[in-house]
């Protein structure tokens, strides 16, 4: 059926689902007249705005691509970035949706400019997923490779790891912010999980600066 006609049969058999799957069909075909026809009579104002920016993309393959994310086929989207040589389209698109498990896929199959800041920050973020749901030990291994030093310690804190503080405390510089006498700050921030550790920092510091001998 042509989608002229299934327009004019919906018209005649008005039906939300109808209008929906009209809608689907004319965005996979780039018809947005078409789509924008059925966004309106389902009062569909994300799709609208959709379009709105749709119309703005020159590339055919961008377009696509866009028409998938917005559908929710998100590898179909990502396929189609990397094979328009759109690499970090696919990789600005995964960062939105907060994927960085995939982020660290990507960077293993392809290389591309600032990988390595990318690998720190996607290896932070993991490890960040992981201490949210305390399971500490996976934590701190993405801490350890993204040096994120003071993530680290928190987890080596949850875990009552105070050996592998001990090696922190000898493998951080000068100057870093866990040798810091927190006492004085006000600010500081508490750990999700409750009073017990609320105060960790301030230890450390002074934990990190006995084994220095920096008292």
């Amino acid at each position: 059926m042509k989608i002229e006609d299934a327009n004019a049969y919906i018209e005649k058999n008005s039906h939300p689902k109808l209008w929906s799957l009209l809608a689907e069909v004319a965005l996979t075909r780039l018809d947005t007249a078409t789509a924008e026809h059925a966004f309106v009579r389902l009062q569909d104002y994300a799709g609208i705005q959709f379009l709105k920016k749709f119309k703005n993309i020159q590339n055919e393959d961008l377009k696509k691509a866009e028409v998938c994310l917005f559908l929710g086929k998100v590898d179909e989207a990502e396929k189609i970035y990397m094979d328009a040589d759109r690499r970090d389209l696919a990789i600005e698109m995964r960062k939105k949706l907060k994927d960085w498990f995939r982020i660290l896929q990507i960077i293993q199959q392809s290389s591309g400019p600032g990988d390595d800041v990318l690998r720190l920050e996607a290896w932070r973020r993991v490890g960040d997923y992981f201490a949210d749901r305390q399971k500490w030990d996976v934590a701190a291994k993405h801490y350890e490779m993204s040096r994120s030093y003071k993530e680290l310690s928190d987890c080596y804190v949850m875990l009552e790891d105070f050996a592998a503080l001990e090696q922190l405390s000898k493998q951080i510089n000068d100057g870093n912010e866990l040798l810091a006498n927190r006492s004085a700050n006000k600010n500081h921030k508490k750990l999700k999980n409750g009073d017990l550790f609320i105060k960790h920092q301030t230890v450390l510091s002074c934990v990190f600066r006995s084994l220095r001998g920096t008292f």
